[in-house]
């Protein structure tokens, strides 16, 4: 469901999803990129609507997410994989996860790779930029696009390591709308709005640093 190749640190990964309403046991399975296979240990279980997240280095992954990994391929105190490290790279390769059989369930190729073999059809995905996330594309049936192409991972947003990420939510509402292009718009129709407030106004902001806005809020 998500590769981050072109780290800034070592703590690339891949995050593994299960659709299914069953758990799936991943004993033996694995993750290659052609050169090294590292391989799920004893009872390992990808939860029902559950998800995986297998970085290079949890440690670096955990100061940089403020997430615990599942597992790592070398360092951190998460269960390790077994066998070799995975080395993406960061100009074009290719990761395939493989079961128990070595058969190929899936598979992701970007840049310059030229991986042509199961789970894969056609060019490989746009290269991520250093630091982005590559991200499967949601489906409508709330699963997510798996037709073995390189459009299944190339959506308009770019993916960045710790920023937010939520599904696409429907509200009712029940009054006038107004669409506001931010910072184009300025701040004016932000002020309308926040001075319409007659008992109180809830604000989530990362950082508050115009003291138009302040003032408005304070009164």
């Amino acid at each position: 469901s998500r590769v981050y190749a072109h780290a800034a640190r070592d703590n690339e990964f891949a995050e593994i999803a299960n659709l299914h309403f069953e758990p799936i046991n991943l004993t033996g399975w694995s993750l290659t990129d052609g050169e090294a296979t590292a391989t799920f240990p004893r009872d390992s279980v990808l939860p029902a609507r559950g998800r995986l997240l297998i970085t290079r280095n949890a440690t670096s992954y955990a100061e940089d997410t403020l997430e615990a990994a599942d597992f790592a391929l070398e360092d951190g105190d998460v269960r390790t994989m077994e066998g070799g490290v995975l080395l993406l790279a960061d100009s074009g390769d290719e990761i395939l996860l493989l079961d128990e059989a070595m058969t190929v369930v899936d598979a992701y190729a970007w840049g310059d790779s030229r991986y042509e073999g199961p789970g894969w059809t056609g060019r490989a995905a746009d290269r991520m930029g250093r630091g982005e996330i590559a991200v499967r594309l949601s489906a409508e049936d709330g699963g997510w696009l798996d037709r073995d192409v390189a459009e299944d991972w190339e959506g308009l947003r770019r993916h960045r390591l710790g920023q937010s990420s939520f599904d696409l939510e429907s509200f009712d509402v029940a009054g006038a709308v107004t669409a506001v292009l931010s910072p184009d718009d300025g701040d004016a129709p932000l002020l309308q709005f926040l001075s319409s407030a007659e008992r109180s106004i809830d604000v989530g902001a990362y950082t508050l640093t115009s003291e138009r806005i302040g003032s408005v809020l304070a009164d």
